[in-house]
């Protein structure tokens, strides 16, 4: 054997590989066993928690909860709990954290779940470590009459096709980009077969993109006209719209929409405009092949040059880098 890529679960795995080639031909494919010299490929999991927060914060929620795996202890899950809590850190928001999951298995855990979730303050949105954990909450909600997404707004990460989309109801994910990884790896290994020198040893693989889906996607705003001007501008993503489109839709003046939009989602009614554009041109220029002109027409920007603009001012990168560091193995 000459080379070996691996999701090393157990200690009996690794010094079964030791004896079979050096260490440094290892590509491990999971955030664990940092302590070994092998090159890694992963997701970065603390930028994952960061992102599944996010997407509840543009949601206007202001209670948030973390659950980690369900049995065990596992870095990715420790990883992206904490990016959660530092992303809800920085909005002035305590994250309620599940702690059971060390010390209980089986029925025993699934109860003290229950009374966690119920305990809560509501409306909530709980964050789980991964899509079968976040499943598993859902039908804890389901059995003591929780409901989603009113009462508890749910979300996981890896966006695994078969638990989001049999989920009941469906379940919101992070995409995780197992593809993306599997390829870097790859990638990676050819390079190592090839003698290549100084090669990097640990590869962060960016998180895809958050899809909502019903377990929360709720809106959470007291005033109706706020909750609507807020979808105006997402259902207007592809289209260029000003802060006075949104008055005039939501019948409010600039000072008291600005108001409204600071309490429920952090943030100015312009300042959503240009997230729910930029995040567009994002979705398109990894999904798509189209040139920067028909992305930018596609976004809301009146030319390609604005497009350039933004993403300098935003990301400090052009279109094209943007494309070129985020669309390797990305599936669509």
């Amino acid at each position: 054997m000459d080379l070996a890529i691996v999701d090393l679960l157990w200690p009996g795995e690794i010094e079964a590989l030791k004896r079979e080639l050096p260490l440094p031909q290892i590509i491990l494919v999971s955030d664990s066993h940092h302590d070994l010299p092998v090159f890694r490929v992963m997701l970065d999991n603390r930028l994952a928690g960061e992102r599944v927060c996010k997407a509840f914060l543009n949601q206007g929620l202001r209670h948030l909860a973390y659950c980690p795996r369900g049995h065990g202890g596992k870095n990715y899950s420790l990883h992206r709990g904490q990016g959660f809590q530092e992303a809800a850190k920085k909005a002035g928001i305590e994250v309620h954290l599940f702690t059971r999951h060390l010390d209980l298995k089986g029925q025993e855990l699934h109860q003290a779940i229950e009374v966690w979730l119920q305990q809560l303050p509501k409306p909530v949105g709980v964050m789980s470590a991964n899509d079968l954990t976040a499943s598993l909450i859902i039908q804890i909600c389901k059995k003591v009459e929780l409901a989603i997404p009113e009462d508890i707004s749910v979300a996981g990460v890896d966006n695994e096709p078969v638990i989001c989309q049999f989920s009941d109801p469906k379940l919101s994910s992070l995409d995780g980009r197992s593809i993306a990884v599997g390829e870097k790896a790859a990638e990676l290994a050819l390079r190592i077969l090839e003698k290549e020198t100084g090669l990097q040893e640990n590869h962060w693989i960016e998180p895809g993109e958050f899809h909502h889906r019903q377990s929360s996607d709720h809106l959470i705003a007291e005033d109706p006209r706020i909750a609507g001007a807020i979808l105006f501008i997402r259902q207007h993503a592809a289209h260029p719209i000003t802060v006075e489109d949104v008055c005039e839709h939501a019948a409010l003046g600039r000072s008291s929409l600005d108001r409204g939009f600071k309490q429920v989602i952090g943030r100015t009614v312009s300042s959503e405009i240009q997230n729910v554009h930029l995040d567009r041109a994002k979705h398109l220029l990894i999904h798509t092949d189209w040139p920067m002109k028909r992305i930018a027409s596609a976004s809301g920007y009146p030319t390609g040059q604005a497009l350039s603009q933004i993403f300098a001012l935003k990301l400090n990168l052009s279109p094209n880098e943007y494309r070129r560091q985020n669309r390797f193995g990305y599936p669509a």
